[in-house]
């Protein structure tokens, strides 16, 4: 028998926390849920504590498999469940005591998706209306609402995403949301807006996005060719398309040497300086507004050196006001 709602959990070495996170979920009593948890080849407790947590709840449902990554992973979810409705929930991460109570009426109506936070005000909802909005809000370029882009704290109508094949791509390791998000955008006509708070997000201060990772830069091209190609399959004017292609490339470009700077050593300059010469890069227009918007330039104009330590210079300063009291390794956002 079909669920209504259908919850995703990807694990991997989240012993410390997974237990919270279910507990959470479980402060719904409804028998007409699942709550599938996909261990990703954890090396830690985690599998014993899934299995544990299985025993005692019918409702939960575990899979075990070989690491693969977080994307993949949730793709495992996607093709396991058998829900109305799919949400999404990081391990680390729990949801709010009356979370259930919230979303639950909503369950039974006829929508494309959900979007749940308290950010949605009446105000912020008119200045989402539109796809254009949406798309942008999604790619951080016109930003309203700062969750927008992220899978958690939104609940997607399963026909939606399997009905048209929707995955999360398994070669993008930054933005992958994003282009999920923007896929299932693409088939949506009916959009609600829940204004309350259901999602507590961990910030941890050591992001794993943080570190020097070489696989960026085949993942942030594989990213602004995809969105490309579904930037191409919407109904909107081709000049926005265009804008919001060369704002994404723009952020690209910066964010590339922000990681390249994340190494802390300047060779890997010259060894990766070539990435910034591919032709999805180039032809960027000059803007004169933010230091990034001066490190584009820079980039543009093969000054990479200048670049680079411009970037180095404003990450330290970052670094050093972040780390200022700090005695804890993460924090809380509720959405």
């Amino acid at each position: 028998m079909n669920k209504i709602l259908s919850i995703i959990i990807p694990v991997y070495n989240t012993q410390n926390y997974l237990e919270e996170c279910i507990r959470s979920i479980q402060t719904c009593k409804d028998e007409n849920i699942e709550i599938i948890i996909i261990n990703d080849g954890s090396t830690d407790n985690t599998p014993k504590i899934c299995d544990s947590l299985a025993k005692e709840d019918s409702r939960i449902k575990v899979i075990h498999k070989p690491n693969s990554g977080v994307s993949d992973t949730r793709n495992y979810g996607i093709k396991a469940c058998t829900g109305k409705w799919i949400m999404f929930v990081d391990a680390d991460d729990y949801l709010s005591p009356n979370w259930y109570n919230d979303v639950s009426p909503s369950l039974l109506e006829n929508h494309d998706i959900l979007y749940i936070s308290k950010d949605y005000t009446l105000e912020n909802q008119k200045l989402l209306k539109t796809k254009e909005a949406m798309l942008k809000n999604t790619l951080r370029i016109d930003l309203v609402i700062g969750n927008f882009s992220s899978p958690c704290s939104k609940i997607y109508n399963s026909k939606i995403i399997k009905g048209n094949n929707i995955l999360f791509n398994t070669n993008i390791i930054c933005g992958e949301d994003m282009i999920f998000n923007i896929s299932t955008l693409n088939y949506c006509n009916d959009v609600k807006y829940i204004p309350v708070s259901i999602y507590n997000y961990r910030i941890h201060i050591s992001q794993s996005t943080k570190k020097f990772n070489e696989k960026f830069f085949s993942s942030d091209k594989e990213f602004l060719l995809n969105l490309g190609s579904l930037l191409n399959t919407f109904k909107i004017d081709d000049d926005i398309k265009n804008f919001i292609y060369t704002q994404c490339r723009r952020n690209a470009i910066y964010s590339l040497m922000r990681i390249i700077t994340r190494s802390k050593d300047y060779n890997n300059l010259e060894k990766y300086k070539y990435v910034f010469e591919d032709k999805i890069y180039q032809d960027l227009p000059t803007q004169n507004l933010t230091y990034k918007d001066e490190c584009i330039n820079l980039i543009q104009n093969k000054k990479y050196k200048e670049a680079y330590e411009l970037i180095t210079n404003i990450e330290n300063k970052k670094e050093n006001k972040n780390t200022t009291n700090v005695d804890t390794p993460f924090y809380f956002i509720t959405i």
